[in-house]
């Protein structure tokens, strides 16, 4: 499984990821390999996600999609956004609950 994480500064988080709830989440579901998408608010207008698939191919997409999809749809909330990075996950636990 590869993981994809983006960083971001966001002006309005809480548009910011309804935005991305409704416009984004759907079309990252389809990239091939898809196992999750994450999008984490840390305060502050700091912002992070994480994709989740299973070959790296899969998680360099989302980078793409989430790169021209955020051009066209969140370019007035969006002030400033780290290189995303894709790496291989070496570890990792769900709790049994969590298993569907």
């Amino acid at each position: 499984m590869f993981a994809s994480i983006r960083r971001y500064k966001a002006t309005a988080p809480a548009e910011a990821a309804q935005l991305v709830r409704e416009g984004l989440l759907p079309f990252m579901g389809e990239i091939e390999g898809f196992e999750g998408y994450y999008c984490l608010d840390f305060g502050n207008g700091e912002m992070a996600s994480v994709s989740l698939y299973d070959t790296r191919a899969g998680a360099e997409q989302s980078n793409q999609l989430a790169k021209e999809w955020g051009s066209k749809h969140t370019v007035s909330l969006v002030t400033e956004k780290a290189a995303p990075q894709v790496g291989e996950v070496v570890a990792h636990r769900l709790a049994p609950h969590a298993i569907a």
